[in-house]
């Protein structure tokens, strides 16, 4: 998923565009899937970016489409999966969504959730929270125990099945990621293990940190 404006990190172009070490954030989340053994790679784009990058990524040697984007990330999503669809998805098959901006996927993450799919239907990465945590109530906020909550990154991994099962009810809007919605017809989502080094580039300073966990990695 790289349909997002990335108004927040504070760049001149969106995140998913920016350059981390000689590549565009964007590229560094494709080429993990694609050693992870994604066979076709959807790249879902800004219709105002989708000309300059199709043509861009198409110089990649991976198998990647692109598509424009909705107005919502659930949009997004159904855009997606249309062209998957279109282009043989079957029912079995595993579809994985990511956030482009998540360019520090470790490998053996992105190969985990294959396997925890393929064995479960669908799979979630996880990361304990560690700072601690506090609920807003009417008169003001309390404490929740942080052993009971994770903190839920990409990608996910779902049975095709499922995940467009899930993306033809009439309310996707309401859903802020494919878990929540797949959760509504399958309860059994399986958690594991994701990875700190997989942030998601948000905020102002993202950047520089994402540099500094990649020189560090290589």
């Amino acid at each position: 998923m790289a349909g997002g404006s990335g108004k927040r990190a504070g760049t001149p172009i969106p995140k998913q565009f920016c350059d981390l070490d000689g590549k565009a954030v964007l590229e560094h989340s494709i080429e993990t899937m694609h050693r992870a053994g994604a066979e076709l790679i959807i790249v879902v784009l800004h219709s105002d970016y989708l000309e300059e990058w199709t043509e861009r990524l198409g110089r990649l040697p991976y198998n990647i489409v692109t598509v424009a984007g909705g107005a919502t990330r659930p949009e997004s999503v159904k855009n997606a999966l249309s062209e998957a669809q279109r282009r043989g998805c079957q029912a079995d098959d595993l579809i994985a969504v990511h956030d482009g901006a998540r360019p520090l996927l470790p490998l053996k993450v992105a190969e985990e959730g294959w396997r925890v799919a393929t064995e479960h239907g669908a799979a979630v990465p996880v990361v304990m929270p560690t700072d601690s945590l506090r609920r807003i109530t009417a008169n003001g906020s309390e404490a929740v125990a942080r052993a009971d909550y994770r903190c839920v990154q990409t990608p996910q991994v779902f049975r095709a099945e499922l995940l467009m099962r899930a993306y033809d009810r009439p309310d996707t809007d309401r859903f802020t990621d494919d878990a929540s919605l797949v959760e509504c017809i399958y309860p059994h989502i399986t958690l594991f293990d994701g990875s700190v080094e997989n942030m998601k580039i948000t905020n102002p300073g993202d950047l520089e940190i994402a540099a500094i966990l990649l020189k560090h990695r290589s």
